[in-house]
């Protein structure tokens, strides 16, 4: 053999050997994972809603991994700086983002200038829990169903009004939908976040509101609101007696804020399952489904694929709100 030819087959089957090791060694790192901290990128404010229950699942990932779960609040500009952060880690796994309806359903439709896709620069690991919103009137408001309410704000065009955390919010949101397919001319005041729109609402001083129910629930209870319907398409275990809008007449209307985990894209599928498998698992647990249900959740147990579908079509749905309400971010 030439020496050229020598030394050329030589230098092959060492790129052979090596890439062999580096397969090998990622293999072996897929099945080891996860072996240090992960960091679960949470792109809203500690102390919120979407951060109480990334909190709750960071806890209870660690001690099913025996690795620490760090909770790495980005917050700014709707959630999307924090989702924008995760999209651009390391697809190893030790990187995720806690997805929200605003940062995933929502924004996609509401920002031009978003530096993520929602979609296409993440992989799906599993949607935790949904909750649904709760229509609900000042205690004065003279309706007891949403079909006299809709009756009344049909004979009062642009005489009620309703409160919502912002433009774009999805309280505003959830709201336009309704004033959408009920065909309503309701108008929007906009607070600086839903604490205020509350407050008001418990005052009197505006008309009606779709929030959240884990803030709405103190309200409800010490029967400082009239609620009137939830906005899923089954009734909530949380508070039973109260119908769906759907049962009230408005059919096909339903709204939910949701909460998942996302990988970046590319993250290897072996990794996406375990996770998908370990997160499964700590949701359907007895104990964690009385908490999630205790603070108006309900569990979800989906494959990821499943999860993807469901952004794609909330995407969808948002994003025509967006464009016949003309929402713009603030």
């Amino acid at each position: 053999m030439r020496p050229a030819n020598h030394f050329l087959a030589i230098l092959v089957s060492g790129m052979i050997i090596a890439a062999h090791a580096t397969d090998d060694a990622k293999a072996e790192s897929i099945e080891s994972y996860p072996n240090r901290p992960i960091t679960l990128v949470v792109p809203f404010a500690p102390g919120g809603g979407t951060d109480i229950v990334a909190r709750v699942i960071s806890e209870k990932l660690g001690q099913a991994t025996g690795q620490a779960v760090v909770v790495d609040n980005r917050a700014g500009a709707g959630g999307t700086i924090g989702s924008a952060s995760g999209a651009r880690a390391a697809a190893d796994g030790y990187t995720l983002t806690f997805a929200t309806a605003s940062t995933h359903g929502v924004a996609p439709g509401l920002y031009t200038d978003l530096s993520y896709d929602a979609v296409e620069d993440f992989a799906p690991v599993s949607l935790l829990v949904t909750t649904p919103f709760v229509l609900a009137v000042k205690k004065s408001m003279p309706v007891d169903s949403v079909s006299e309410l809709i009756e009344l704000a049909r004979k009062n065009p642009g005489k009620l009004n309703y409160g919502s955390a912002g433009v774009g919010s999805s309280n505003q949101l959830t709201v336009e939908l309704f004033k959408m397919m009920a065909k309503l001319d309701i108008v929007h005041i906009p607070y600086k976040g839903s604490g205020p729109a509350l407050v008001d609402l418990a005052a009197g001083r505006v008309d009606l509101v779709i929030n959240d129910m884990s803030s709405l629930l103190s309200y409800i209870t010490s029967d400082r609101v009239k609620a009137l319907a939830v906005t899923s398409e089954e009734r909530s275990p949380t508070l039973p007696d109260l119908p769906t809008i759907d049962e009230e007449g408005l059919q096909g209307y339903e709204a939910l804020a949701w909460y998942g985990v996302l990988a970046p894209r590319d993250t290897p599928p072996p990794i996406i399952e375990k996770l998908n498998s370990l997160l499964n698992e700590i949701t359907q647990a007895p104990e964690m489904q009385e908490r999630f249900q205790s603070m108006g959740f309900n569990v979800v147990n989906w494959t990821p694929d499943e999860f993807r579908s469901f952004m794609i079509s909330q995407i969808e749905k948002w994003t025509e709100v967006i464009e016949v309400s003309g929402a713009k971010a603030e």
